[in-house]
């Protein structure tokens, strides 16, 4: 539901006089913020009546700095308003009374709560037209007691410029002491200063003979280092010229044995190449003669299997044979036992019985 803050404010200002308390009228209807639901429709815009609120007044001057702030709590009447006077109310900053009305811009800001305490919304923000009005009983009076209190003020002024007059002319009369002793400070301190520059110079001019002294030693033993160095590189110089006389002998003695050794391996070369042919002509001829060799034995082993085959086919036959035959000699001999065991069992009834007769 949507808030509505304030739709009708109305603000009556007004000074009031000495015999009055001071303050400024304030008057404003307060709606609901919250919206109304009845069937169909949420109606807004309702008065807010007879219900607490927290107003807070401050009052910004031309710099957007509070002057003055104070805090009301109220009850709107049945139609929403709330009638107050601002500066009768709770001070939170200043007094209303401290207000300077000087006619400079000043800004009047109004919060409030809705619910009467103390968390306060912006609810309006609104100029404060300064208005001149006769001066009043009260006016005087200050004006009259500021009067009293400036010529106050000068008496004290101008006592204070006496006491400073005093107090400056001790100050030059002491400044001055101090002055002519600076000087006599600074007199000795120059002669103190030149005595030293003296022996300074003194230590100088005998730093600058030990120094010349040592440059020229050192002279004489750059001289003699350079005389060193020089024999150095020349015994050098002959000493590279004889290794390269060396180096360029012993570079044509390896020539030399460079070339024979060239020599000496084209020629085995030749020798190896003369007798690899030889050994692929004698392996080629040994290849052929191993060919026949072995197209011979082929020849030879396929008769030797046809013959064996022969033989095997020849010997598996007469196994044959001689199974059948051995197979028909087997019956003939069974058929002989088994007759020969009936005759034997004839024979022992006829015995059996003969012995039984």
């Amino acid at each position: 539901m949507k808030r509505i803050l304030l739709v009708i404010i109305t603000l009556m200002i007004s000074i009031q006089g000495y015999a009055q308390k001071q303050g400024i009228n304030y008057q404003a209807v307060i709606l609901n913020p919250n919206a109304q639901e009845i069937p169909g429709v949420d109606a807004e815009g309702n008065l807010l009546a007879n219900t607490i609120v927290g107003i807070q007044f401050t009052i910004n001057d031309a710099f957007g700095d509070i002057e003055y702030q104070e805090n009301h709590t109220i009850s709107t009447d049945m139609y929403g308003m709330i009638n107050l006077l601002i500066g009768g109310g709770n001070y939170d900053y200043s007094s209303f009374s401290a207000i300077v009305w000087d006619g400079t811009p000043k800004k009047l800001q109004v919060a409030i709560d809705f619910t009467g305490g103390s968390n306060y919304v912006p609810l309006s923000s609104q100029d404060l037209t300064y208005m001149p009005s006769p001066v009043t009983q009260q006016t005087s009076q200050l004006i009259d007691s500021n009067t009293a209190s400036i010529v106050i003020e000068t008496n004290r002024a101008t006592a204070a410029e006496d006491v400073n007059t005093t107090s400056i002319s001790e100050e030059e009369t002491r400044a001055k002491s101090a002055e002519d002793l600076n000087t006599s400070a600074i007199s000795q301190e120059e002669t103190r200063a030149k005595s030293a520059e003296d022996a300074n110079a003194t230590s100088i001019s005998e730093e600058v003979t030990r120094a010349t002294a040592a440059e020229d030693a050192n002279t004489t033993a750059i001289s003699e280092e350079v005389t060193r160095a020089s024999a150095a590189e020349d015994a050098n110089t002959t000493s590279i010229s004889e290794e390269v006389t060396r180096a360029k002998s012993a570079e044509d003695a390896n020539t030399t044995v460079i070339s024979q050794e060239v020599t000496r391996a084209k020629s085995a070369e030749d020798a190896n190449t003369t007798a690899i042919s030889e050994e692929v002509t004698r392996a080629t001829a040994a290849e052929d003669v191993n060919t026949t060799s072995i197209s011979e034995e082929v020849i030879r082993a396929t008769a030797a299997e046809t013959t064996l085959q022969k033989n095997i086919n020849t010997l598996t036959s007469n196994v044959a044979t001689n199974a059948t035959t051995a197979a028909t000699a087997s019956a003939a001999v069974q058929s002989d036992v088994d007759q020969n065991e009936s005759d034997s069992d004839a024979a022992e009834t006829t015995l059996q019985n003969n012995i039984n007769t």
